[in-house]
């Protein structure tokens, strides 16, 4: 049965959506066959980051209700294979969505894929509060600064209770100029505050920002190197087996 992976965070503009979707693909690219999951009913983004919102025909609620099949909610991820998108509805009530039928349907991916990521809504509500109890591991997004390490700290008290998953974490945004000055902490010191094991460390590229006005993957750079190697750890690969070439090649609109 696949592993089930949730990225959670315990406030927006950490990047956890980018970090997720990065993730996915490179579990893919490693051979694996992924299903990723936006389950942020309202305001999903991983089908726009995708150039997938005009391909969107049904979604989690229609799986959930029995207008469709979970294949044909499932949508292939142009340019990179063995990856399927799962959204949410962007127009319905959240609320209409339980954690328990959640859970099942997240079940039902687990028979069918290696892997299962899962890009949580931001904060620790109910609909987190359900995935925790249903996956394997909880995956913190976090910038090193004090905003956002206590409301990760939040998060990480949510995983700690639930009791299932495993928490690990992702510190984004790092700026290492900023770690010797004191003014951010360091990607160790934070996974120590949350008790959680350090996933990887990312650091602040311009190129990942550009490449999502783009919608691209990032490229070479530094940045993208990190995002590109969190598949390798999620495998319990090490680094080193990232290829030299072009690490995520451009995902056109399918």
């Amino acid at each position: 049965m696949a592993c089930a992976w949730a990225f959670l965070s315990g406030k927006g503009g950490t990047g956890k959506s980018t970090v997720a979707l990065c993730a996915a693909v490179g579990l893919a690219r490693a051979g694996q066959k992924v299903a990723l999951v936006d389950a942020d009913a309202g305001v999903r983004n991983l089908d726009m980051m995708l150039g997938m919102e005009n391909k969107i025909v049904f979604d989690l609620l229609d799986v959930i209700e029995g207008e469709a099949t979970l294949e044909q909610a499932l949508g292939p991820v142009k340019g990179t294979p063995g990856l399927s998108l799962l959204c949410a509805s962007q127009v319905r009530d959240p609320s209409e969505m339980t954690g328990d039928a959640l859970c099942a349907l997240l079940g039902s991916l687990r028979e069918r894929f290696d892997q299962v990521v899962v890009d949580c809504p931001t904060g620790i509500g109910a609909i987190v509060q359900a995935i925790m109890s249903c996956v394997d591991e909880a995956v913190i997004v976090t910038t090193p600064d004090d905003i956002a390490l206590r409301d990760a700290d939040r998060a990480a008290g949510l995983v700690s209770q639930r009791g299932g998953a495993r928490a690990r974490v992702v510190v984004n945004r790092v700026r290492p100029e900023y770690v010797k000055r004191g003014l951010q902490y360091a990607p160790e010191a934070v996974a120590a505050t949350l008790d959680a094991k350090l996933l990887g460390a990312v650091p602040e590229d311009e190129e990942i920002r550009r490449a999502a006005l783009e919608r691209r993957m990032p490229g070479e750079g530094e940045g993208g190197r990190a995002l590109a190697s969190l598949a390798l750890a999620m495998l319990g690969r090490p680094a080193q087996e990232t290829q030299r070439r072009r690490l995520f090649p451009r995902l056109s609109p399918s």
